[in-house]
């Protein structure tokens, strides 16, 4: 199992980001590959995603209150 897509909104400098498929998307969105590179000019938010997936792996492990807490 892997992830197929994922929608940032929001988060640091990204305010509304989408790649690959989501659940509700209507369009013909194809699932992000097993290996997917994220490129892009400086201050632009390649970091910030890996953030929100360390935020999201932080609330699986220890919920959101905590996960909240370390931010």
């Amino acid at each position: 199992m892997h992830i197929e897509g994922f929608r940032i909104i929001n988060y640091k400098v990204l305010k509304d980001i989408t790649m690959g498929k989501l659940w509700n998307s209507d369009k013909d969105v194809p699932p992000l590959t097993k290996l997917t590179a994220i490129t892009g000019k400086n201050s632009t938010g390649k970091s910030s995603i890996f953030e929100a997936f360390r935020f999201i792996a932080a609330c699986l492990k220890k919920g959101v209150e905590e996960a909240c807490d370390e931010r």
